[in-house]
């Protein structure tokens, strides 16, 4: 990949554009619409800020690909605000994405340190192709290194439900625990309910009932 990037930075916000392009593609290892990653383009629009609100978070991005198939798009915005003169400093936000048919995964943009679910993103099949996602967050903090979080998402197959529908829902809540200035601890568990299951136009083997996820992550800071 080549990639060009520029960012412009105000008081309230910044605003970007980022290009890729597909260089080369080793056939031994891609399949599929992976080989169209060669010769790919990737245009990106983006901003980020609070727009001049205190204590508010707002952004976007826009991105267009051009491929030997067609154009695909995806876009992202998301809304949030922290409480700050309440105790624990309450912080709700709201994001919508939605990604094209035949969207390539591989820039997916719009995480700002928020997956796209930790079960769905990670096991659970393709959610940032022929996808719309929205997505709520929750997040207190009862002291300066505690900080306590929900996530709540729903995916929203776009097209093609006859074949394999890859809509569900996720919970996930996990916490971050500065330990110490260099090492936070994160568990998380997560609650992931699929609408179909194999056999019925999903992915899932068995049934559409719950799948519990738990994870443990140590970060070490230099």
């Amino acid at each position: 990949m080549a990639a060009a990037t520029v960012d412009y930075t105000t008081p309230v916000g910044s605003i970007g554009s980022t290009y890729l392009h597909g260089l080369d593609v080793d056939e031994r290892y891609a399949f599929g619409d992976r080989l169209e990653r060669k010769g790919m383009n990737v245009y990106s629009i983006r901003g980020q800020g609070n727009a001049g609100i205190e204590n508010a978070d707002f952004a976007f991005e826009v991105v267009r690909q051009e491929k030997r198939s067609g154009s695909q798009r995806a876009m992202f915005f998301d809304a949030g605000y922290t409480f700050a003169d309440t105790k624990w400093q309450p912080t709700v936000s709201y994001r919508y994405s939605r990604y094209s048919e035949g969207y390539d995964f591989l820039f997916q943009g719009g995480f700002r340190k928020r997956y796209q679910g930790e079960v769905a993103a990670n096991y659970a099949g393709s959610v940032t192709s022929n996808m719309a996602i929205n997505d709520v967050l929750l997040s207190v903090k009862p002291t300066e290194t505690l900080t306590l979080n929900a996530m709540a998402f729903n995916y929203h197959q776009l097209s093609r439900t006859h074949e394999q529908d890859f809509a569900a829902r996720e919970v996930d809540l996990f916490l971050d625990w500065m330990v110490t200035d260099n090492v936070t601890l994160s568990p998380l568990v997560g609650f992931y309910k699929p609408e179909k299951w194999l056999g019925d136009g999903g992915l899932q083997s068995g049934s559409a009932s719950t799948n519990t996820y738990f994870q443990f992550i140590v970060w070490v800071a230099f």
